[in-house]
């Protein structure tokens, strides 16, 4: 059994699994991408986290950062949602605003804006 990674012309890491040495070259299936082993001894937990330059699988510190940076600012964005969709319902339980605002308000938390 061989551990592969796909990549695209950018070097990306598509996607990475494990098969036959027969069906090695078959899994890159779509036009542009080319598929590498994985070195014996690489964990690669996250695709994100890697890049291929060369024809050669490696970390990349960069791109690591750039997606925990990326994961960070998501979460927050998420928290400060919820804190704002907390803030209008509780206005709303103490009966703030006319009722059409308050309607207003609760439509535009349950539809998500």
């Amino acid at each position: 059994m061989k551990r592969f990674a796909v990549h695209d012309a950018s070097g990306n890491v598509l996607r990475t699994g494990t098969c036959s040495e027969k069906v090695f070259d078959l899994q890159a299936r779509n036009p542009g991408e080319k598929v590498v082993e994985i070195p014996k001894g690489m964990e690669v937990r996250n695709e994100q986290h890697f890049e291929v330059k060369a024809g050669r699988l490696q970390h990349s510190p960069a791109r690591e950062a750039a997606v925990k940076s990326a994961q960070a600012a998501s979460k927050k964005a998420a928290r400060d949602g919820d804190v704002e969709r907390r803030r209008v319902l509780q206005d709303i339980a103490d009966g703030k605003g006319t009722i059409d605002e308050r309607l207003a308000n609760l439509a535009k938390v349950l539809i998500g804006e």
